[in-house]
């Protein structure tokens, strides 16, 4: 499909995080549309992620990759980071990818299967004890957004959706480049061992077909068309790869888990929910085969659950930042219009600077929209009346250090203006500093109105009428 007419950042509201290239290139494949990057758009300060800016229905995601060769908690708490930074619009985030599946008797988990995560546990937070390893991690739970949908996306795969089909139908439209890499392998690749029999020199694992059904756990074969089931439960989650059937069961019996990842444990930062395509068992059989396939049943799966979620709902849900994340994002506008100011002044063309400084606005109104809504979201989902203010003060900062910039681009522009020969672009420039000014004076008021704001924050029913004042409105209306 041919790119669309790119959307603003502050429309964007859902992530979506990939660890491993194939889950990334899997993501875009599902998306019902991709968009340009946005000529406007502008990164938080030390974000060096690569997005990929889509539609699935009617959410607007953001889709990233994990760098190459570096996963775990580490890598996608920064990724995470930085996403929200330059996307603070963004209410919740899914986490799609593969995962080792842990099936047990009343768990029938098998390759290309999908888990959607009802929690995630850091299973390798704990202490060592005489008895063993004991728990003592905290357990992650989706926003009610979220979690309330799972069970929904079980019961619909069960009654009314093949996701079989719909996976074989997204394969069968890929490019004859990349389809082989999705296909699913031949069904006797998918054999579950005895957790006693490991893998070594000549293992019957890589055999095209098992010789020693003696090792092989016994199982009802799945008739084809209905091959693909979408599980719920508890995701292990933690910085080692489990390669190792008995530590699998063990964890998996203690924890009740599905599934092992390794990145799902550092959603701490941001609602979100994991889900996962089953590529092996977490056993030392464990190969690639299975990768491409789970990959896409993952994907495919989490496009069917987002179209679940009406976007009335992502709207209204909490819009929330944290204070590193929005100095992030505000040095970032800074700096654009720093430079934008330096590289008018050195411009011995003065019709060349007419349009960077258009487009430097654009961006920071991009910017101011997105502050309104936080500082809305701020007023109107009050808490506790220290953490409220601190919110606010924030706030006030970041409108103080983007309305300085702010004014030296106004001084700019007239000073450009004053110094053109041509009528023509000293009327461009005038035209120009008086939109900066006027955009300038209804930032003060917005300004003003948070800071009326902080001086109520002991009386924290007062605040909601300032989300109803105009005066906050400023940057949607600019």
């Amino acid at each position: 499909m041919a790119p669309a007419s790119p959307p603003g950042s502050w429309n964007f509201t859902v992530g979506w995080i990939c660890a491993l290239l194939v889950e990334y290139i899997a993501a875009l494949q599902v998306l019902d549309e991709t968009y340009e990057d946005h000529p406007d758009a502008l990164q938080a300060k030390g974000d060096y992620n690569v997005y990929t800016r889509g539609r699935i229905g009617k959410h607007h995601v953001v889709v990233v990759c994990l760098p190459a060769n570096s996963y775990g908690l580490v890598s996608a708490s920064r990724v995470i980071a930085s996403m929200r930074s330059s996307f603070p619009s963004i209410r919740f985030a899914v986490m799609v990818g593969i995962a080792g599946g842990s099936p047990d008797a009343g768990n029938d988990v098998r390759l290309g299967d999908v888990v959607v995560g009802t929690r995630v546990i850091p299973y390798l937070f704990g202490k060592q004890t005489p008895s063993g390893h004991e728990y003592t991690g905290h357990v992650l739970y989706p926003p009610d957004i979220l979690l309330y949908r799972a069970n929904d996306m079980q019961h619909r795969t069960m009654v009314q959706l093949n996701m079989e089909e719909i996976i074989e139908d997204k394969i069968g439209r890929m490019s004859s480049r990349i389809k082989r890499k999705f296909q699913r392998p031949e069904q006797t690749s998918d054999r579950l061992y005895l957790s006693d029999y490991v893998h070594h020199e000549g293992c019957d694992c890589s055999r095209a077909s098992s010789q020693l059904s003696d090792r092989l756990v016994n199982r009802e074969p799945r008739v084809q068309g209905s091959r693909v089931l979408v599980h719920s439960g508890a995701i292990a989650s933690g910085d080692q790869v489990i390669k190792d059937a008995r530590t699998r069961d063990n964890h998996a019996q203690r924890l009740g888990t599905l599934c092992f990842d390794m990145e799902s444990a550092a959603l701490t930062n941001i609602d979100a929910i994991g889900i996962r395509g089953i590529c092996d068992y977490a056993d030392s059989h464990k190969n690639d085969q299975w990768h491409g396939y789970a990959a896409i049943a993952a994907a495919v799966c989490a496009v069917e659950f987002l179209k679940l979620i009406p976007v009335s709902d992502v709207q209204d849900s909490q819009f929330n930042m944290a204070e590193e994340e929005v100095r992030r994002f505000v040095a970032a506008s800074v700096e654009e219009v720093r430079g934008a100011v330096d590289a008018t002044l050195t411009m011995a063309n003065q019709q060349a600077a007419i349009p960077n400084i258009k487009s430097t606005l654009a961006g920071i109104e991009d910017r101011f929209a997105l502050l309104d809504r936080l500082e809305k979201s701020v007023m109107t989902n009050k808490g506790e009346d220290d953490l409220t203010a601190k919110h606010l003060r924030n706030l006030e900062e970041s409108h103080g250090q983007l309305q300085a910039a702010l004014n030296d681009l106004s001084e700019t522009t007239l000073r450009q203006r004053d110094e053109s020969s041509s009528p023509e672009t000293r009327q461009t420039w005038s035209s120009m500093h008086t939109s900066i000014t006027d955009k300038l004076e209804r930032f003060r008021r917005g300004a003003a109105s948070i800071s009326n704001a902080l001086s109520v924050t002991g009386n924290l029913g007062d605040i909601g009428n300032y989300a109803g004042n105009e005066d906050v409105g400023f940057a949607g209306d600019m």
